[in-house]
């Protein structure tokens, strides 16, 4: 089992930062302080970076899009 596997607290510091890394709903959730429904919500409004499909059942999220999103909040308050 990975570290970002076992770690419950948060995702990992440097996940986020890495350029290429593809995220999974529960990290995103806690990156963003959004629940699993509210991300989904604010994508189905365009509101929130659309997730990259691996497979039927794979989603994921770059980490760039998300960085992205988390400082336009950030500009916007």
């Amino acid at each position: 089992m990975s570290a970002e596997a076992i770690n419950t607290q948060g995702p990992a510091p440097d996940l986020l930062q890495m350029k290429d890394a593809l995220l999974r709903i529960s990290t995103v959730s806690l990156a963003t302080g959004l629940s699993r429904a509210s991300i989904y919500r604010r994508l189905a409004a365009g509101a929130f970076p659309a997730p990259v499909r691996l497979s039927t059942r794979c989603t994921r999220w770059q980490a760039a899009d998300v960085r992205a999103w988390i400082q336009a909040q950030r500009a916007a308050q």
